[in-house]
């Protein structure tokens, strides 16, 4: 049996707005009571996302929480809190569901204040959101959930702060676990030089791997004189942070 750890209750602030959006993302909240087991968790690609959760993850734990999570390494790399209390907080105070995530939904707590809730889209998208470069220079955003009415609302929040959402749509996967050899997930994408450069501005990253698809963004439009300005606006605001 793993005993619980005693935490500090953090504020609702932008640090657990985000940290809330990892689990929404790629995180998972379970309990074992027979087991007196109560368990957060949240892992990615060991490949590309190790650099995140010993960097920015693991730190975040520390200062919202104070405990230091432990790190678990094979088929993905991540963190466990074996905590009741934290189970706890994040089910009764903050409003996250337990696993398995099938009616995940935007927290009360953070929709109703709008730099709480775009922290939190923030996390969701470290960690399930995709930053792409078509033909090698031009970008999109796509994110995407199991749960529909979950991505429905995240668009809203976009769409209320000015973004241009294409239209959500089924997207098919390659998942050998069901038998039909997919799975369906509800995705959305956000596109364009200006829309690219608003998300890096009003939510930003703390990805690295999407740090660098910035980065690269920016040199591959170097000479591209209709966003010029633009190009050297985000240049200058990443290297600020």
């Amino acid at each position: 049996m793993k005993t619980a750890k005693k935490i500090k209750i953090p504020e609702i602030n932008a640090d657990l707005a985000y940290f809330c959006g990892l689990l929404a993302g790629d995180g998972c909240i379970s309990i074992r009571e027979h087991k007196h087991e109560y368990l957060v968790n949240c892992g990615g690609n060991p490949q590309n996302e190790k650099e995140f959760y010993d960097t920015i993850v693991v730190p975040l734990v520390l200062d919202l929480f104070g405990i230091k999570p432990k790190i678990f390494s094979k088929d993905t790399y991540g963190i466990n809190i074996w905590s009741k209390n934290l189970v706890n907080f994040l089910l009764n105070d903050v409003g996250l569901v337990r696993s398995p995530k099938n009616n995940l939904h935007f927290p009360e707590v953070f929709i109703k204040d709008k730099q709480l809730a775009l922290n939190f889209i923030k996390g969701v998208a470290d960690t399930d959101f995709s930053f792409k470069l078509r033909n090698g220079f031009y970008p999109v955003i796509s994110g995407s959930s199991k749960c529909r009415d979950f991505m429905e609302e995240i668009c809203m929040v976009l769409e209320n702060h000015g973004f241009k959402i294409s239209k959500l749509f089924d997207y098919k996967i390659n998942d050998p676990r069901f038998k039909k050899g997919y799975n369906v997930i509800n995705r959305c994408d956000i596109s364009g030089h200006k829309q690219f450069a608003m998300w890096i501005k009003l939510i930003g990253t703390k990805q690295p791997k999407n740090i660098r698809k910035i980065r690269l963004w920016i040199e591959s439009n170097k000479q591209n004189h209709k966003i010029r300005n633009l190009v050297e606006e985000i240049s200058i605001h990443l290297e600020e942070k």
